[in-house]
């Protein structure tokens, strides 16, 4: 064991505190009382505190305990520089666009950043740690070359200079995502007025530089003193707290947010719950005594599905009457997977996956239940909806936004002597394969790739596949028929950018042919599909920390130096600029 983890372990757990006066205004420390929490099938003790007067200072202090935190050069509020004519000129020999299809004129389009990733500046102004900030700190490697979200892009410090640059580049729309713990340093509790201004400060920055906000209340960085106390998205607490979370944001930025994501991916960060306690120890990811992987990983997705929902009716209810209309959803992943062969096995396991992908979440929030391939093979390990949580969760979306990065084929797990094939891995949990029973192909008939390779950090998922993207915007339209359809995220990593110099890197030819590839796609949902698709965003606006790869893999459409993190357009970022310039239907007027 490390000795940064033996000195978070007690911090973390609640151990450590005493009674001393705190460093906050009139405030003194108390002994956190000790209370049995009962969450279905499981009994745990957790340390939590009675009422948030018990939420002090040294509280705080002791979460960031044993974590040496890394500060950048700026610790303030940049004075931002305009933009040089020299970092506007473009590259030469950029696409040329031929095609005279059009997208309308409202069509939503820019570029993407997450607060974990991009922030830095984890514990200024009374910002709580995350989950992710304690692995970093607490576990050996848990992110490449042991880096960690300390500094990232410093954006918190650096945002003004961000958005004149979008300003700079005529990117119009700019999805950012809030800190959980800069709101609420411990989840719930009461608000940090210091974080949450924050927020308020850079979307009116924003507004008074043409740059339109798009907003994400959750994008994994859960505060770490819901795990410690609960179990995070293991306990149904998690609903109150993350609605109340809503609440806050949903108030304070309403003015000027109209479009809102509550949560990323759940699908990847429910995921987390079943791998993380392999290498996390329990003393600061604890798991209740939840030995089972599938109960965490369905037992988050339940959670996180009741959460979603209950925020998006106080948006519905109490904001939209106040603050007027706007629209809100939550990202999905997952790809998109047809059959490798039309044989029937090989038909019934794409469908099989699409159920246990897509439908997981897409099924209760657009046809009222799981789908029942989860339910007949899950059984107890999926929590049931009851009718009140159907009628919460249905149609809890105004519109069906897709992560939509990548496909690739499938087809049933071949017959193994052991352990039998498809039909026998469909009713034995205990089958390797189990619970989907199919196989990912990446190469296929003629020993072709799926598509073009990413990274090697990411080529183990994501190819340049466009006519697969195609396909499943298409497949999950007429599947879950949503009003509206919405890409929050798409973008891809050049193989070995990290190891290129800052002109190789900025020269990034691959990353402009797969979004060519991929909007030129778009115009055809559009035009010939008859899709609804009414925007796309682009991942991501800067290099940054790209989870537990660190900065070895890149999506970003600005370089980022590494010691004075100046930032510096790449090829991508025109030609992105350059696309909807030329395809965006534009009024007589303009």
């Amino acid at each position: 064991m490390s000795s940064t983890l033996k000195k978070l372990i007690g911090a973390l757990l609640g151990t450590k505190l005493r009674n001393e006066t705190a460093s906050g205004p009139g405030q003194a420390s108390t002994y956190i009382t000790d209370v049995t929490a009962t969450v279905p099938m499981t009994t745990v003790t957790a340390t939590i505190p009675v009422d948030e007067s018990e939420y002090t200072s040294y509280m705080l202090s002791s979460l960031w305990e044993g974590m040496d935190i890394a500060t950048a050069k700026v610790t303030t509020t940049a004075i931002p520089t305009p933009l040089s004519k020299a970092e506007l000129i473009e590259p030469s020999n950029m696409p040329e666009f031929h095609s005279e299809l059009k997208l309308p004129e409202d069509f939503i389009w820019g570029w993407a950043a997450t607060a974990p990733q991009s922030e830095g500046a984890v514990d200024a102004d009374n910002r709580g740690p995350s989950i992710w900030d304690t692995a970093c700190h607490a576990v050996d490697g848990f992110l490449e070359g042991n880096e960690t979200l300390d500094i990232a892009n410093n954006h918190y410090y650096l945002f003004k200079q961000d958005i004149l640059g979008l300003e700079a580049l005529g990117i119009p729309y700019y999805s950012l995502t809030i800190s959980w713990s800069r709101v609420f340093p411990f989840g719930n509790g009461s608000v940090n007025q210091e974080g949450l201004q924050h927020y308020i400060d850079v979307i009116d920055y924003m507004v008074a530089h043409n740059v339109t906000p798009i907003v994400t209340l959750y994008h994994w960085d859960l505060p770490q003193a819901l795990q410690n106390w609960y179990g995070g998205f293991l306990d149904e607490r998690i609903i109150e707290d993350f609605a109340e979370y809503a609440r806050v944001v949903f108030k304070a930025l309403a003015p000027n947010v109209k479009i809102w994501i509550t949560m990323n991916e759940p699908q990847i960060f429910c995921n987390d719950y079943m791998t993380w306690p392999e290498h996390v120890p329990d003393e600061i990811f604890p798991i209740f005594n939840l030995t089972s992987p599938y109960e965490r990983l369905y037992r988050c997705g339940h959670n996180a599905l009741l959460a979603h929902a209950t925020a998006v009716n106080i948006f519905r209810t109490e904001i939209e009457p106040e603050f007027g209309e706007g629209m809100i959803s939550f990202a999905n992943s997952w790809d998109f997977t047809p059959p490798l062969t039309g044989s029937k096995n090989d038909r019934l396991a794409s469908l099989r996956q699409l159920d246990f992908t897509a439908g997981w979440f897409g099924h209760p929030i657009y046809l009222g239940d799981y789908p029942k391939t989860m339910k007949e093979t899950l059984g107890d390990l999926l929590p049931e909806l009851s009718d009140e949580q159907i009628a919460l969760v249905n149609q809890s979306a105004d519109f069906y936004a897709w992560d939509s990065y990548t496909g690739y084929p499938v087809r049933a797990i071949p017959y193994d002597e052991e352990e039998g094939g498809f039909d026998e891995c469909i009713s034995n949990m205990s089958h390797s394969s189990w619970p989907t029973c199919v196989e990912e192909v990446m190469t296929v008939p003629g020993g072709w790739l799926v598509g073009s390779s990413s990274d090697p950090g990411t080529s183990n998922w994501l190819h340049n596949t466009p006519d697969l993207f195609r396909q499943g915007v298409v497949w999950s339209w007429k599947q879950f028929k949503p009003k509206a359809y919405f890409i929050p995220e798409f973008g891809f990593s050049v193989w070995r950018e990290s190891r290129m110099s800052v002109a190789h890197a900025r020269y990034d030819s691959e990353r402009v042919s797969y979004l060519s590839d991929y909007l030129h796609q778009m115009l055809k949902l559009v035009n010939v599909d008859k899709v609804n698709l009414v925007g796309a965003i682009g991942w991501t606006m800067l290099d940054n920390i790209e989870w537990r790869e660190g900065s070895a893999v890149r999506f970003g459409f600005q370089y980022v130096e590494p010691e004075s993190l100046k930032r510096r357009f790449k090829k991508s970022a025109f030609f992105f600029r350059n696309f909807f310039a030329h395809h965006i239907n534009k009024s007589e007027s303009d």
